[in-house]
């Protein structure tokens, strides 16, 4: 028996598999990710989602794709000040 996948496990910043492939720019991966379950509404500790990240790093592909699967995340006002 394989074990749990736990796709929207975090590492101790709060970051998500999700989230580095979108950093990464890698569409694939994101998209592969989602269908099994990773949630792109996910926040880091400092309250920023993919949405935050794709944006932040310029990636106008990524950002439109994300705002396909979600476009509540538009919403989302990370914690930095």
């Amino acid at each position: 028996m394989w074990p749990t996948l736990n796709v929207n496990a975090r590492d101790r910043c709060g970051w998500t598999a999700f989230m580095n492939a979108v950093a990464g720019n890698h569409r694939d991966t994101v998209v592969e990710l989602k269908k099994l379950g990773a949630n792109p509404s996910n926040e880091t500790n400092y309250g920023r989602n993919a949405l935050h990240v794709a944006s932040m790093k310029g990636l106008g592909d990524m950002v439109r794709l994300l705002l396909g699967m979600n476009k509540k995340m538009m919403r989302t006002k990370d914690k930095v000040r």
